[in-house]
């Protein structure tokens, strides 16, 4: 036996797997543990988790809420009390010895007769009602217009059920030159109906005096539906004779995807309790099927072909038939009448019931099937908000707007289909992201595997017509970044792929037919940046791949950028002292007069416009430093995220007492519940009472055991050791006015002036050091020590080394302030900058 395909799945992204109605382990219910669902509609569920914070400053007790979207095609129903529900991939058996699914948005019920005219009944969403049941295997030549029955539906068929989501049709069809089984698979998103030909059938085009040029195995079913499909088509495969045309069809709450033929080995749920999954992607050598479809009144023909040329290797590995125990019937050549090929409707009732099979179905075969699928209509991703693409796929079939600053987390192998008109609203410096569950470098955290685990296709634009651009996207993590698939063949539209980054994919676009332009998109670490998948595909441009840029282990790249605060937005002084640090989830600016919070992924401004003074606002109620702080100006903000502890620490210099001001954090969310009070509602400020003759020019340092403020004094500089957990449990006094506060001794008759404390994010104990650099300001020298907390946290720190260590630099601090002495800086690049004087250039 060959290896096993995908079953009729699209023409698509090459995917690694060799089997076709795929299983994984059930999706868990929710994000994890702590998460719960607070809303529901038909494909999406809203996930929170909540943590409370305790305000330090007044007591107050507040959520922090985190929330993720779970997207996903039929994720919810209504059921029969008006409640919404999680769909469930579940036939059941019913009490009139039918089968049904109803845990869904479609219901399906299935006869046992497979010949009834109701075989299988569709309930859609909207309560359109669909009858459907299989006609019959025919050969078909359709320049002669001859054709061959080689089986009808056979009432002696065996009705299974095969737990949880599957129904056979044990010997569905069973003539003499032509056996096989009728599968059902249902899926909260679909549904799918598979001819499985169990042996070689007795008879070939040439034997039944058909042309096997240009002859067609053909699968035929009658649809009594309400209203004909909207419909439109493509070559499916070129002749020899006529194209083999493949029709979209779309009943609006079902559509019909294109769809292959392929062998199967009988590979499928690892167990009777494990849903098969309906899978869209195929393989590159599965056998392309052209549907056809015509209606008169309320009856419907539906025609899935293959051409047997395409399909005779795969059938030639089957087993042989046994000899018939009867004389063989004479098949009959007869003129192609299509419309005459339903017979008239009867109601039946049968007398037979589903029985449970106690094994998985694994019969070996070769596959001919149809597939609907159920669309999500339009959608919006909306910026800021996390969404969790869920389930082997999602399908869109009304307009998708992707806004900037949105975040699609992936399943593995997860794939949205779009088959509708496709809005960008990203920008280079705000993309919507899309990446995989496990990157936790955007939005909330869902899981956190290393290496993440790949998306399938992150974005498919499946058969579209019109021109598409896809822009504003920075796309990780996926198998292939966005796969083209356009109607029309060879003739069709133009698409562009413009001002996006793809990054850690194994394929960056996927071309099938269309034009496809790339402009200012860049790519790392993406093997095969592009590929045309039908000789007639064109490709304008291409990736500028920056892999190159990285470090050595492909761990720093650009991932975002954006513009920070401008003088159009604030009155900030000058020079403006740009300090910055990145957290989980957001980048907080502090400038001379301005502080801001942006989205770490999209770069869009979350706070208003809010000024250091406002910021550092601090009243003390009583005391000797009673009042309220600022009292003039603020400027040198510093800011640090500190890991450990999960905090924001920032402090800036009062003009008016020349005191320090210090913020801290109370969650790693510096904004969250944002608008005008979101520095009250997430910070709480202290009062660090240094040099009052001339305290300037603040520094800022963390550790696990303590905070550290530096400070240039009138004389020499003074430092604030702060422990950090008072901060961190809510006990700390708004005026840090202790006995940690103290000047650094000078070196001799030197005195250091730009004392630095040491930011140190590696775990530490209590006597571990903390580290200081300072430059004497004069003589191009810099100093080192280090304080130890030897004698607990409510005693200052001591320094160790009792004669300041020295390090002499060349050229000096002075000759390069004084002489603009020549600067070299690198760039990761490999261009390196010179500074000259006050000339910047390249060489």
């Amino acid at each position: 036996m060959k290896t096993a395909f995908f079953a009729l799945a699209l023409a698509g992204a090459l995917m690694p797997s060799t089997t076709r109605s795929q299983t994984s382990a059930p999706v868990a219910v929710g994000p994890g543990p702590g998460w719960n669902a607070t809303s529901r509609d038909d494909c999406s569920t809203t996930w929170e988790s909540s943590v409370l914070a305790t305000n330090s400053a007044n007591g107050a007790v507040t959520p922090d809420v985190h929330r993720i979207v779970e997207v996903a095609t039929s994720l919810n129903y209504v059921d029969s009390t008006g409640q919404w529900r999680p769909s469930m991939d579940i036939i059941g058996l019913g009490s009139n010895g039918f089968a049904a699914a109803v845990q869904g948005p479609h219901r399906v019920y299935f006869n046992p007769d497979p010949t009834a005219d109701s075989a299988v009944t569709i309930v859609t969403k909207s309560n359109r009602v669909f009858q459907v049941r299989v006609l019959g295997v025919y050969l078909y030549d359709p320049v002669s217009g001859q054709e061959v029955l080689l089986a009808a539906p056979s009432p002696a068929a065996v009705p299974m059920l095969h737990p949880p989501n599957q129904v056979v049709y044990s010997g569905a069809f069973n003539s003499d030159v032509f056996q096989g089984d009728l599968r059902y698979t249902y899926t909260k998103a679909g549904i799918e109906s598979d001819v499985v030909i169990t042996r070689q059938p007795k008879t070939s085009p040439g034997a039944s005096g058909l042309n096997p040029a240009t002859a067609r195995l053909q699968v035929r079913h009658q649809w009594l539906t309400p209203a004909p499909p909207l419909i439109s088509q493509r070559v499916a495969q070129a002749g020899p004779g006529p194209d083999l045309i493949d029709q979209q069809l779309d009943f609006g709450d079902l559509w019909f995807p294109s769809g292959r033929a392929f062998a199967w080995d009988g590979t499928g749920p690892v167990g009777t309790n494990v849903p098969a999954q309906i899978t869209l992607l195929g393989a590159a050598d599965q056998v392309p099927v052209g549907k056809e479809y015509w209606q008169t009144n309320n009856v419907g023909i539906l025609t899935e072909s293959v051409t047997w040329s395409s399909i005779a290797p795969q059938l030639a590995q089957l087993p042989l038939m046994a000899d018939a125990s009867r004389p063989s019937r004479q098949t009959e050549l007869a003129t192609l009448k299509p419309r005459s090929s339903s017979r008239t409707i009867q109601s039946s009732v049968s007398k037979r019931s589903f029985q449970l099979a106690t094994a998985v179905y694994r019969t070996k075969g070769v596959v001919l099937d149809w597939i609907i699928v159920s669309g999500s209509g339009s959608y919006t991703f909306n910026t800021g908000v996390t969404y969790w693409l869920t389930g082997s796929s999602g399908y869109f079939s009304g307009t998708v707007t992707f806004m900037p600053g949105c975040i699609l987390k992936y399943a593995p192998g997860a794939s949205p289909i779009m088959y509708g008109a496709i809005v960008c609203g990203g920008t280079p410096g705000s993309p919507s992201i899309l990446t995989s569950q496990d990157d936790t470098f955007y939005g909330q955290n869902i899981s956190q595997n290393s290496p993440p685990r790949l998306a399938g296709t992150a974005l498919w634009i499946y058969y579209i017509s019109a021109n598409i651009t896809i822009s504003g996207m920075n796309i990780r993590y996926a198998n292939v970044a966005a796969e083209f698939d356009v109607n029309g063949g060879c003739a069709s539209a133009t698409e562009t792929f413009a001002n996006s980054a793809v990054f850690s994919c194994n394929t960056g676009i996927n071309i099938y037919y269309p034009n496809v332009i790339i402009q200012n998109s860049i790519c790392a670490r993406v093997p095969t940046p592009t590929a045309c998948l039908q000789e007639c595909c064109t490709l304008t441009g291409n990736f500028t791949d920056v892999s190159s840029a990285t470090d050595p282990n492909g761990l720093c790249y650009l991932s975002a950028s954006f513009p920070g605060l401008h003088t159009t937005q604030a009155n900030y002084g000058y020079p403006p002292d740009t300090m910055g640090a990145v957290g989980p989830n957001h980048f907080v600016e502090a400038v001379n007069d301005e502080v801001a919070v942006y989205s770490k992924s999209s770069g869009l401004r979350l706070t208003p416009e809010t000024s250091l003074e406002t910021f550092f606002s601090v009243t003390v109620p009583s005391g000797p430093y009673a009042g309220n702080y600022p009292r003039s100006i603020c400027f040198d903000p510093r800011i640090v995220y500190d890991q450990g502890s999960q905090r924001w620490i920032a402090s800036a210099i009062d003009d008016g007492s020349h005191f320090v001001l210090l913020a801290v954090s109370y969650a790693s969310d510096p904004w969250r519940n944002g608008g005008g009070t979101w520095v009250p509602y997430n910070w709480a400020k202290y009062v660090v009472p240094m040099d009052p003759a001339g305290g300037d020019f603040d520094r800022l340092g963390v550790d696990g055991n303590g905070i550290y403020i530096t400070c240039t004094g009138a004389d020499t500089d003074n430092i604030a050791a702060l422990p950090k957990s008072p901060f961190l449990n809510g006990t700390a006094q708004t005026v840090q006015d202790k006995k940690f506060i103290f000047s650094i001794p000078g070196i001799g008759y030197i005195s250091l002036l730009k004392t630095f404390p040491a930011v140190n994010f590696d775990p530490v104990g209590p006597l571990d050091p903390v580290w200081l650099v300072g430059d004497d300001n004069n003589n191009g020298h810099l100093y080192y020590n280090y304080l130890e907390w030897v004698n607990g946290f409510t005693q200052p720190p001591v320094f160790q080394l009792t004669t300041w260590g020295q390090l002499t630099i060349t050229p000096s601090f002075l000759d390069i302030r004084l002489s603009f002495h020549d600067l070299l800086a690198p760039q990761p690049s490999g261009t390196v900058y010179v500074q000259s004087g006050s000339t910047l250039a390249a060489c």
